[in-house]
């Protein structure tokens, strides 16, 4: 059986009895930590995890329960260090995130609050062990341990997580947003599964709640896919984002399945409004209908996918194709624009990436490329008028895969995109 640790909520069933911002500032990490402690020891431990953390995601989280019965959800916790959903504790309150009117970066004032040192404190002082996930880790014989935490709490047990010996890492299993791979040590992208938010969309929750629902998906999948379950990391990673990226992928409302292509055809007039009003007017109707991104890759489908079609003379393609000629990634091989008038920047990036895969169908319709080399071709082909999502390989490759059908392109897993099979021959 597979064992879920991810990260606990805001939202509290119960007044917290014990609160960061009580503590006295100017404080050393070790100092604040005792004074934590003794508020926590003055207080009656008379409540759960369970019973304490209230909201979308911990909703979430009982039917992961109910429904996949994992060995065991241990939460990340600041203020308790990795607690069992069924462990006594009493209701506090603490955080580390600056946005907060109180957290602990304003009482640890006499030398930096550093997540993996304060991680080590906390569960040494309460007796869980300084590292107490790579503890788990290795001690789980029998599953995968799927680590799914937002950025700010994953930064608490990198260090944990890293302590683990290789032999017992092919068991883990991280599930991070795309978006917050860049916010995490680098050492820990072998072990990382990325998702779009779009993917977790049909499930009730909000941006707070993504990961708890990330993980729904995946255990989802490990439960009702045999093949997944006994693939290894690189496989599921390739599957798991091809299944965001696919253009068939409906979203689930409900008991219901939503097509919403089929669900915009037959409101042409919603197709004439800027796509953020689109989306907005949509929502109303249908409530959750996934991330804004997916709407827009199957908005801009049906509004654009034919005026974007570029034919040879539209465009200068002998500078496009010479632009290309030095670019690494070329060593892999062996209708005019009708301006529409809800033509955003995100469609103007989008009519550039036509402009590079028709470039590219004619130097080498086979090599598998990265948004990093499309970004550099956009700064050698437009100069110093690059638009500013060329000047972000991530930012690129989220509107790249939100609009990976439209574009004639496929996902090539880790390695980036390939123009799709029947389009390479195509011009």
């Amino acid at each position: 059986m597979h064992t879920l640790v991810t990260s606990c909520s805001s939202t509290r069933a119960v007044i917290p009895k014990v609160r960061v911002g009580d503590l006295p500032k100017g404080q050393t990490m070790s100092s604040a930590l005792d004074l934590w402690m003794d508020k926590l020891d003055e207080q009656p431990k008379n409540i759960t995890p369970r019973e304490l953390y209230r909201g979308l995601g911990f909703m979430t989280l009982a039917k992961i329960q109910d429904q996949f019965n994992p060995d065991a959800i241990k939460i990340v916790t600041g203020g308790l260090g990795l607690t069992d959903m069924d462990e006594q504790i009493c209701p506090y309150d603490f955080t580390a995130s600056p946005k907060e009117p109180e957290n602990i970066h304003q009482v640890v004032t006499a030398e930096p609050y550093v997540q993996t040192v304060w991680w080590r404190m906390i569960n040494d002082a309460r007796d869980k062990g300084v590292a107490p996930v790579c503890d788990l880790i290795s001690s789980n014989t029998s599953g995968f341990v799927i680590i799914s935490c937002s950025k700010i709490f994953l930064r608490y047990i990198s260090d944990d997580i890293l302590s683990t010996p290789f032999e017992y890492r092919s068991r883990i299993r991280i599930l991070l947003a795309a978006s917050s791979q860049g916010s995490v040590p680098a050492q820990l992208r072998p072990m990382m599964i990325p998702f779009d938010r779009q993917f977790v969309g049909d499930i009730p929750g909000n941006r707070n709640d993504n990961n708890h629902r990330a993980a729904f998906r995946f255990l989802e999948l490990l439960e009702e896919n045999p093949e997944f379950a006994a693939s290894d990391i690189a496989k599921q990673r390739q599957f798991f984002m091809n299944i965001q990226g696919s253009p068939q992928h409906n979203v689930n409302y409900g008991s219901q399945k939503i097509d919403l292509e089929a669900f915009l055809k037959e409101r042409p007039h919603y197709l004439t409004m800027d796509p953020d009003m689109a989306y907005k007017m949509s929502r109303r109707e249908l409530g959750t209908i996934g991330g804004k991104m997916h709407f827009r890759g199957i908005f801009r489908k049906l509004t654009l996918g034919s005026s974007l079609s570029i034919a040879a003379g539209d465009y200068d393609i002998d500078r496009a194709t010479s632009a290309m000629s030095g670019m690494s990634f070329l060593s892999n091989n062996g209708n005019s624009n009708n301006n529409p008038t809800h033509l955003n920047e995100e469609d103007a990036v989008l009519e550039k990436l036509q402009v590079f895969v028709h470039a590219l169908k004619q130097v080498a319709p086979k090599a598998v490329f990265s948004s990093a080399d499309v970004c550099k071709w956009a700064q050698t082909y437009q100069g110093a008028e690059v638009l500013d999502a060329f000047k972000s390989p991530n930012k690129l490759a989220y509107i790249i895969k939100a609009n990976i059908a439209i574009l004639g392109l496929q996902d090539a897993g880790s390695s980036g995109y390939t123009i799709a099979a029947g389009d390479a021959g195509a011009l």
